[in-house]
């Protein structure tokens, strides 16, 4: 990126930020997200169109908050990866990575992400593993939520995943598939309660989360929801990505 299109640049982010002629927290997040975008253009060489492109997708995200629910299979219909934008697709998986999950399955058919053998040890139950997708047209990666232990589909300290997510640069939109059932919404609730209280930090405001559930999930979708509005936490379920 040229001097003349880092102007542009800067140019067109402030035209954005201003489009509602408000000044809220949400536009100070929209700065900041767009300079880390503006900086990463910088370093790759790509000009300001596609800068722009950028700011008003992330204002469309930052809008709708730190987490959304999206009504939406994030394997089968997964939504086209957004330039300098970080998007990773987040699976549950067991301690010793053996995981009979379906989505796990689908998800290195259709985005060849890596299986991981280079691991041979049993993980740590809440943390988390990056794996690379082969096919990035979608996913930058797919992060393995350390969440399960072997024969148990019951999810165990998701907190500490959602706590243990990498920040990439510039921006990064973490997919979660929803899982389990109506006997882990504190499980839920309590992991994105740490999510939301640490995107309150500006220097962890540039991750975002969209929690995909399917017309089958929606009522634990709905449950999850309420549970967090008992917490103070709004979070709408959206019908599109």
């Amino acid at each position: 990126m040229v001097t003349d299109d880092f102007s542009q640049a800067l140019s067109a982010l402030l035209h954005c930020e201003h489009a509602d002629n408000g000044i809220e927290p949400k536009n100070a997040l929209l700065m900041y997200a767009g300079m880390r975008v503006i900086m990463s253009a910088i370093e790759a060489g790509i000009g300001w169109q596609e800068c722009n492109d950028v700011f008003w997708s992330l204002r469309k995200r930052i809008w709708a908050g730190p987490i959304q629910f999206v009504l939406r299979d994030p394997v089968q219909q997964p939504a086209r990866r957004t330039a300098l934008l970080r998007n990773i697709l987040a699976v549950p998986n067991t301690t010793t990575l053996n995981t009979s999950s379906n989505w796990l399955a689908a998800a290195s058919d259709i985005f060849g992400c890596e299986p991981l053998v280079a691991h041979s040890s049993p993980t740590e139950l809440g943390s988390v593993l990056i794996a690379d997708c082969r096919n990035q047209s979608y996913y930058d990666s797919v992060a393995y939520l350390i969440c399960r232990t072997p024969g148990n589909p019951t999810p165990k300290r998701l907190s500490e995943c959602f706590a243990n997510f990498h920040e990439l640069e510039p921006v990064t939109v973490y997919t979660v598939p929803l899982f389990g059932n109506a006997d882990n919404v504190p499980e839920w609730r309590d992991a994105l309660v740490v999510w939301h209280l640490q995107s309150q930090n500006i220097q962890k405001s540039h991750r975002y989360l969209d929690i995909c559930y399917s017309n089958e999930s929606a009522g634990l979708a709905s449950q999850i929801r309420s549970s967090l509005a008992e917490c103070g936490i709004k979070v709408e379920l959206s019908s599109e990505a």
